[in-house]
Protein backbone atom coordinates (compact mmCIF):
# COMPACT_ATOMS: atom_id res chain seq x y z
CA UNK A 1 0.00 0.00 0.00
CA UNK A 2 2.76 2.93 0.80
CA UNK A 3 4.37 2.06 -2.69
CA UNK A 4 1.08 3.04 -4.25
CA UNK A 5 1.09 6.17 -1.85
CA UNK A 6 4.66 7.52 -2.13
CA UNK A 7 4.73 8.15 -6.15
CA UNK A 8 0.71 9.34 -6.37
CA UNK A 9 1.82 11.70 -4.26
CA UNK A 10 5.46 13.12 -5.01
CA UNK A 11 2.90 13.07 -8.59
CA UNK A 12 0.67 15.43 -6.87
CA UNK A 13 3.20 17.51 -5.37
CA UNK A 14 4.84 18.12 -9.06
CA UNK A 15 1.42 18.97 -10.57
CA UNK A 16 1.10 21.34 -7.56
CA UNK A 17 4.18 22.73 -8.19
CA UNK A 18 3.86 22.94 -11.86
CA UNK A 19 0.95 25.37 -11.42
CA UNK A 20 2.37 27.58 -8.87
CA UNK A 21 4.44 29.79 -10.89
CA UNK A 22 0.84 30.80 -12.55
CA UNK A 23 -1.22 31.56 -9.25
CA UNK A 24 -0.30 35.37 -9.78
CA UNK A 25 -1.50 35.56 -13.23
CA UNK A 26 -4.65 33.93 -12.67
CA UNK A 27 -5.37 36.58 -9.62
CA UNK A 28 -4.35 38.95 -11.14
CA UNK A 29 -6.49 38.58 -14.61
CA UNK A 30 -9.68 38.15 -12.06
CA UNK A 31 -9.09 41.36 -10.11
CA UNK A 32 -8.83 43.30 -13.69
CA UNK A 33 -12.25 41.79 -14.41
CA UNK A 34 -14.22 42.60 -11.27
CA UNK A 35 -13.66 46.65 -12.62
CA UNK A 36 -15.66 46.08 -15.62
CA UNK A 37 -18.07 44.40 -14.05
CA UNK A 38 -21.20 47.61 -14.01
CA UNK A 39 -22.89 48.83 -10.58
CA UNK A 40 -26.37 49.12 -10.47
CA UNK A 41 -27.44 51.49 -8.32
CA UNK A 42 -31.24 50.30 -6.91
CA UNK A 43 -32.46 53.73 -4.81
CA UNK A 44 -33.12 54.94 -8.71
CA UNK A 45 -36.50 52.50 -9.01
CA UNK A 46 -39.49 54.40 -8.87
CA UNK A 47 -41.28 55.77 -5.67
CA UNK A 48 -44.27 52.98 -5.84
CA UNK A 49 -41.37 50.31 -6.03
CA UNK A 50 -39.18 51.26 -3.52
CA UNK A 51 -42.56 51.55 -1.20
CA UNK A 52 -43.46 47.94 -2.05
CA UNK A 53 -42.27 45.11 0.21
CA UNK A 54 -41.92 41.53 0.96
CA UNK A 55 -44.47 40.99 4.21
CA UNK A 56 -45.59 37.19 4.42
CA UNK A 57 -46.19 33.94 2.13
CA UNK A 58 -49.64 32.68 2.26
CA UNK A 59 -50.73 29.17 0.89
CA UNK A 60 -53.58 29.37 -1.74
CA UNK A 61 -56.23 26.45 -2.57
CA UNK A 62 -55.94 25.71 -6.07
CA UNK A 63 -57.85 22.53 -6.53
CA UNK A 64 -60.02 19.58 -4.78
CA UNK A 65 -59.92 16.23 -6.18
CA UNK A 66 -61.34 12.80 -4.74
CA UNK A 67 -59.74 9.91 -5.23
CA UNK A 68 -60.21 6.02 -3.19
CA UNK A 69 -62.66 7.67 -0.67
CA UNK A 70 -60.17 11.04 0.45
CA UNK A 71 -60.27 14.33 -0.56
CA UNK A 72 -57.26 15.73 -1.64
CA UNK A 73 -56.20 19.40 -1.57
CA UNK A 74 -53.43 21.37 -3.60
CA UNK A 75 -52.76 24.24 -2.46
CA UNK A 76 -49.63 26.81 -3.60
CA UNK A 77 -47.42 29.37 -1.86
CA UNK A 78 -47.68 33.06 -3.05
CA UNK A 79 -45.50 35.75 -2.05
CA UNK A 80 -47.27 38.62 -0.76
CA UNK A 81 -46.51 42.49 -1.38
CA UNK A 82 -47.75 45.42 0.40
CA UNK A 83 -47.36 48.80 0.40
CA UNK A 84 -45.90 51.04 4.27
CA UNK A 85 -49.77 50.97 5.10
CA UNK A 86 -50.51 47.45 4.88
CA UNK A 87 -52.30 47.32 1.81
CA UNK A 88 -51.85 44.37 -0.35
CA UNK A 89 -50.39 45.39 -3.73
CA UNK A 90 -49.40 41.97 -5.54
CA UNK A 91 -49.46 38.50 -5.07
CA UNK A 92 -46.81 36.19 -6.74
CA UNK A 93 -47.24 32.46 -7.16
CA UNK A 94 -43.97 30.43 -5.84
CA UNK A 95 -43.31 26.97 -7.23
CA UNK A 96 -44.53 25.31 -3.63
CA UNK A 97 -47.21 23.36 -3.75
CA UNK A 98 -48.71 21.53 -0.96
CA UNK A 99 -51.18 18.77 -0.37
CA UNK A 100 -53.87 17.85 2.32
CA UNK A 101 -55.27 14.56 2.18
CA UNK A 102 -58.20 13.52 4.74
CA UNK A 103 -61.15 10.71 4.66
CA UNK A 104 -64.20 12.09 2.95
CA UNK A 105 -67.35 12.36 5.89
CA UNK A 106 -69.59 9.56 4.82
Amino acid sequence: MKKLLLPGAAAALLLVAAFADHLPEVHSSFAAEEEDVPVFNYSEEPAEKAAETYSSLEDKLVGTEEKDGYVIEKYEEYEIYSDEKGNVTKSVPTSHFSYLRYKKAQ
